[in-house]
């Protein structure tokens, strides 16, 4: 999927407006949320992201209904689980299609919106910082997978110190490692120069943008007021 699409300040207004709007509405409407911004995500081109969500949502879906007929107490607290699901799936979404934004794109992006530099060169840091970590996690899983010593396995839940040590005590040198690179990354790039930095990267709202996302907050806006008018 390419960013070129994809403008970091209408997405962090969108991701904005939805947070507030998922904490409003009801199971019903929370489906609609995510179906809402499934079609926006569409429009972005982000299609393998779309199908994946896609499928989770239809299992949640399927849950929820056999949860709300089902009379197991077992069954509510699963149903617990993917009402949460379902309401922070909608904000995952968003949050991926950020992810996606190149790094000086985003920052063009936050400059713009007058965030001052150190704030945000913070949050694009933070974006890059978990996707970063997750393949550092997939890295050293299959390197103690190799040595009999993955967490996948059952027999290794008995030892969960064990795991701990051949799992996370690497992956906090790991990150330890990455904060030092990054630190020495920005030093180089100049990120302590005191004046206004210039950047490749124009900000402009693209008109398909705008009219995608006033598309996307007028329909969360209709189902908020069809959510309350049920409550």
């Amino acid at each position: 999927m390419s960013d070129k699409n994809l403008d970091p300040r209408i997405i962090v207004g969108l991701l904005f407006f939805v947070s507030i709007f998922v904490m409003i509405v009801n199971v019903e409407g929370l489906i609609l949320m995510n179906v809402s911004v499934l079609f926006y995500t569409l429009l972005m081109h982000a299609y393998r992201r779309v199908f994946k969500t896609s499928l989770i949502l239809v299992c949640l879906v399927v849950l929820n209904y056999y949860v709300y007929y089902s009379e197991n107490q077992l069954a509510k607290f699963l149903g617990l689980i993917v009402f949460l699901c379902l309401r922070f799936m909608p904000v995952v979404t968003l949050a991926y299609l950020l992810q996606k934004v190149s790094t000086g794109k985003l920052i063009s992006g936050f400059l713009a919106l007058r965030l001052p530099q150190t704030l945000a060169v913070t949050l694009v840091i933070s974006l890059r910082f978990f996707p970063l970590m997750r393949k550092e996690l997939e890295i050293i899983s299959t390197a103690s997978s190799l040595r009999g010593l993955s967490f996948t396995k059952p027999q290794n839940w008995l030892h969960p110190l064990r795991s701990f040590e051949v799992i996370y005590v690497p992956l906090m040198m790991r990150t330890l490692r990455i904060s030092e690179d990054l630190a020495a990354s920005s030093m180089t790039k100049g990120i302590d120069f005191p004046y206004p930095r210039t950047s490749i990267y124009t900000s402009r709202f693209n008109l398909k943008n705008m009219m995608t996302a006033l598309l996307l907050v007028a329909l969360c806006m209709v189902i908020v007021i069809r959510s309350t008018k049920m409550i």
